[in-house]
């Protein structure tokens, strides 16, 4: 092997090396696993938020589990559940209403987080949809959805006199998808784990409800 191929084998090692951990972190969306934020929620004068989900019927004509799992500011898991949604078929979760009307604690949250997991329907549970470890569904691609959001701007301004007038900000509704996230068995294991604690610590408490298919908010 002369000299200059010994110089160029250690080079192409290193080149292989850096492309597979590229290639690991670029990996892609598997549209299993998908989160949001809220923000403003439960706030005197400020409008409802909502969370649409719909089955886009890659998985046939199967229906679906959306699972919720909801959490404060704190990082902490305030509430959880599965809803079916049936092929092509749509629910409008509300914010307020369904995923923090039964939190865990009396703390009023306000801002937070929600994550989704896409799972087929379980098998041998006490319900078809359930987001505990001890029931849930596989994770199956199918589940995608959208989710409005708070967003307060500036005080209007009187244009009169070029000041901002004594009213409070105007509370504007916007909507983005949810973003879809790299599904890891640790991150969804986990919170179905806690979920599971959850519904059996809480008394029912921190059980989140379901909106029948089509019903708007």
């Amino acid at each position: 092997m002369n000299k200059v191929m010994r110089k160029l084998l250690p080079m192409q090692a290193i080149a292989l090396v850096f492309a597979m951990a590229s290639a690991v972190a670029q990996k892609g969306p598997d549209n299993v696993y998908a989160l949001g934020y809220y923000s403003g929620a439960n706030i005197t004068g400020n409008p409802d938020t909502t969370v649409r989900v719909i089955n886009d019927g890659s998985a046939g004509e199967a229906d679906l589990c959306a699972a919720f799992y909801v959490l404060d500011s704190s990082e902490e898991l305030q509430s959880c559940c599965s809803c079916p949604v049936t092929a092509d078929g749509v629910i409008s979760q509300s914010v307020n209403s369904n995923l923090l009307g039964n939190v865990l604690t009396v703390k009023v949250n306000n801002n937070g987080v929600i994550k989704v997991l896409s799972t087929a329907t379980a098998i041998g549970g006490p319900s078809e949809c359930n987001a505990s470890a001890q029931y849930t569904g596989a994770p199956t691609p199918g589940i995608r959805g959208w989710m409005t959001h708070i967003q307060v701007g500036p005080a209007p301004i009187d244009d009169a006199k070029f000041t901002a007038r004594a009213v409070a900000a105007e509370a504007q509704i916007t909507e983005d998808d949810l973003k879809d996230s790299n599904y890891t068995t640790f991150e969804t294991g986990d919170l179905q784990l806690e979920c599971q604690y959850l519904i059996r610590l809480g008394g029912g408490h921190g059980v989140c409800s379901c909106t029948a298919e089509d019903t708007a908010w």
